[in-house]
């Protein structure tokens, strides 16, 4: 679901709009797991 909610469901999704809802989807799972996911480089 996070997939097509950042890319949507349609060929109008922008790179900006994309990129910036998957690192908004990270953030929070961040939030919710510590440290279990591995931390990548910006």
């Amino acid at each position: 679901m996070a997939i097509k909610a950042a890319f949507g469901s349609d060929m109008q999704s922008t790179h900006d709009n994309s990129s910036l809802a998957l690192k908004s989807y990270v953030e929070a799972l961040r939030k919710e797991t510590g440290k279990l996911l591995h931390p990548y480089p910006n």
